[in-house]
């Protein structure tokens, strides 16, 4: 994955690395060696990503919709379709986690 490929990088809360690319897959890198541990793919670029605080679930966005996605970190099936804007999603971030309370 060259530098100029890559739109956004995001960090998980246990220390990885995600990348997110124009070819449409979302990679998991272990910091400490350099090595893609994980790669996710999708029909449409992608370009961004959020994690929850606990790390198993990410917010993503590709191109042509007006949507974004919570999916699973594990199976990177989406669970949950944000819907309601009405152009093409920039950002989506998780605020950090209040005790006590679970977005799901």
């Amino acid at each position: 994955l060259e530098p100029s490929d890559t739109l956004l990088e995001a960090g998980l809360p246990i220390g990885e690395v995600t990348t997110t690319s124009r070819d449409g897959t979302l990679r998991i890198w272990n910091p400490a060696t350099g090595v893609c541990d994980r790669t996710l793919s999708s029909a449409e670029p992608v370009y961004l990503t959020s994690f929850s605080p606990d790390g198993l679930f990410f917010s993503t966005q590709s191109a042509g919709d007006f949507e974004a996605r919570i999916c699973n970190k594990e199976t990177g099936e989406c669970e949950r379709m944000l819907v309601g804007h009405s152009d093409l999603v920039m950002s989506a971030r998780y605020a950090p986690s209040v005790r006590g309370y679970h977005w799901r």
